[in-house]
């Protein structure tokens, strides 16, 4: 049965008009939303490399100058993750599937921390003279991936194994990466091109 629906906004003297099943967003309305909540850096002059939400939702991270910092959404606590070196900063960062893990890309390496414990651990890149542009764990957490020029870096963390993956233009520098939902599958954005390798038949 066809319908027909009006959504009006005074404010803007606007409205939108969508017919039958399917809402035609092809008009579009700007709304300015102020009512945000700010999460003070422990540098006021400095802007965050990178962000991420905890899996549920509960905890804010972000790559700042010789840290990573976490933020407690519900009671306001906060905690200084220290990189191994102060002036150092991180440029990018993410949580574990299970909350309990951080990750970021430093000089050379990525750098974990378990949040419990404040245990940590270090993977070094192939590359050394740079920073990863992207980091990520793998679904089941086994494994943490770094995007670096021509390349994307896989650790296995059970096995204590480096695989890297080469990209068809080794001097572009990859910007972004991910892993399949299942875990199999790698992709990577680079110049002109994503990249994806399949994870099945590495021993």
């Amino acid at each position: 049965m066809a319908y027909k629906f009006w959504i009006i906004l005074p404010v803007t003297a606007l409205f939108f008009l969508a017919c039958g099943p399917t809402i035609d967003y092809s008009v579009g309305i700007s709304v300015q939303i102020d009512s945000s909540r700010s999460f003070k850096t422990p540098l006021r002059n400095e802007t965050p490399t990178s962000v991420a939400f905890s899996p549920d939702g509960r905890k804010i991270i972000a790559g700042v100058y010789g840290q990573v910092y976490l933020w407690n959404i519900e009671n306001g606590e906060t905690r200084s993750f220290p990189t191994p070196v102060s002036t150092q900063r991180p440029t990018s960062v993410a949580f574990s599937p299970d909350g309990r893990r951080i990750i970021a890309g430093l000089y050379g390496q990525v750098y974990m921390w378990e949040i419990d414990t404040g245990k940590t651990a270090t993977f070094k890149t192939p590359i050394r003279n740079q920073a990863p542009t992207a980091v990520a764990f793998s679904p089941d957490g086994k494994k943490i991936i770094a995007a670096l020029y021509g390349q994307v870096c896989m650790w296995d963390l059970e096995q204590n194994k480096l695989l890297v993956f080469k990209t068809p233009n080794a001097k572009k520098r990859v910007t972004s990466l991910s892993f399949s939902p299942d875990g199999r599958k790698i992709i990577a954005g680079s110049y002109g091109e994503i990249c994806m390798w399949s994870l099945d038949n590495i021993p």
